[in-house]
């Protein structure tokens, strides 16, 4: 996996730290830490992510409030037909809110990819 390419985060290319210690962390702390360092320091085109916010009666795992975009982590490979999971994507989007959830399987083979699909996402909610 190469985490030198440069992906374009609005004016903003990976930060050095995170090229070289990606590897490493990924595979030590999982996926949910990984996305934790990187949103906590706003390098997602300066948006501010909280973590293990709660929105009514679900939890996510990360919520801009600007946006209106939650992030879950999950452990294991999601399941379509999760009936809980399905409810709470029905009620986060009564409320306007997006959400979208990678696994730490993906994190861990394709932190590259996931981040592309978060700068993707904020991308379609700041044209809203």
């Amino acid at each position: 996996m190469n985490y030198q390419t440069r992906i374009d985060f609005g004016s903003q290319p990976l930060h050095p730290f995170y090229q070289k210690a990606m590897p490493i962390a990924v595979k030590k702390e999982g996926g949910k830490k990984i996305i934790s360092n990187y949103l906590k320091n706003n390098q997602i085109m300066g948006y501010n992510f909280s973590k293990n916010e709660k929105l009514g009666k679900h939890r996510v795992d990360f919520y801009c409030e600007a946006l209106k975009l939650s992030i879950d982590i999950k452990r294991t490979n999601n399941n379509p037909f999760d009936l809980k999971e399905s409810l709470k994507d029905k009620n986060l989007k009564l409320k306007g809110i997006k959400r979208i959830s990678f696994n730490a399987t993906e994190i861990e083979q394709s932190f590259e990819n996931v981040l592309f699909t978060l700068v993707t996402h904020v991308n379609k909610r700041v044209k809203q």
